[in-house]
């Protein structure tokens, strides 16, 4: 019983941030929002033709190219952050926030450096 009330608890936190996302966006907003699900579902996307095949995105090829154009990102992307964060539970135990993020370079091999930059090792 405590487990599915947990569920249920997630699925609606998921939910409501699905909604206020959704409303966040001035223009087609349902499109972009199944590209967000589809990119989030997709394994390794490794075209726009692949993320359009992807079951969350049920709209047509030439339809990721009209969400993508109808993103406001340099104007809202501070207020997705805002609403994520908000989401995040409080912490605890310590007296500040601790966030798992990924730096790892993305290796391209055959491209030069800046003559003031090193390369960045990393193991095959």
């Amino acid at each position: 019983m405590i487990l599915s009330n947990a569920k249920d608890s997630i699925l609606e936190k998921a939910q409501q941030y699905q909604k206020e996302l959704l409303t966040s966006f001035s223009k087609r907003a349902d499109s972009i929002l199944q590209l967000i699900e589809a990119l989030a579902s997709a394994e390794k996307p490794t075209s726009i033709v692949e993320l359009s095949q992807e079951g969350a995105f049920q709209r047509s090829f030439s339809n990721v190219h009209k969400a993508i154009d109808a993103l406001d990102i340099q104007q809202q992307s501070h207020m997705w952050m805002k609403m994520f964060f908000k989401r995040l539970p409080k912490e605890k135990e310590r007296p500040f926030h601790l966030y798992a993020i990924d730096v790892t370079p993305e290796s391209k091999r055959h491209s030069e450096t800046m003559e003031d930059r090193t390369f960045v090792h990393k193991a095959d």
